[in-house]
């Protein structure tokens, strides 16, 4: 499978330009929102969007108690990662400290 990396900005999850990429029916799409630190408004935000169009789940890194046991395997299944924003600071330092760009690579 061929893959893409879609960079964006403005606030907006723009659902319909990501799955337009996406060949699946119904696409597996996974939000991690590391940047906002896990904000639950943003979470819902997310799940609102996606929810009705996909098969959507999202992975807490601050929260790790209802975090898929297996992240990696979890990211690799998925055929949309959305990495939502917020701190960049906080992404830069919080996603190799956990692991996340070497996943987010292999993604």
């Amino acid at each position: 499978m061929e893959r893409q990396i879609v960079a964006l900005g403005g606030g907006d999850f723009a659902a319909d330009l990501l799955l337009s990429v996406c060949p699946a029916a119904r696409p597996r799409v996974c939000f991690l929102p590391t940047a906002s630190g896990d904000a639950d408004h943003y979470v819902v935000r997310f799940y609102r969007k996606f929810g009705p169009c996909s098969d959507a789940s999202h992975v807490p890194i601050f929260r790790r108690e209802s975090a898929p046991r297996d992240v990696r395997a979890h990211l690799l299944e998925q055929h949309v990662v959305y990495l939502g924003g917020g701190c960049l600071i906080s992404l830069l330092s919080v996603c190799p400290a956990h692991g996340l760009d070497a996943i987010l690579r292999e993604c």
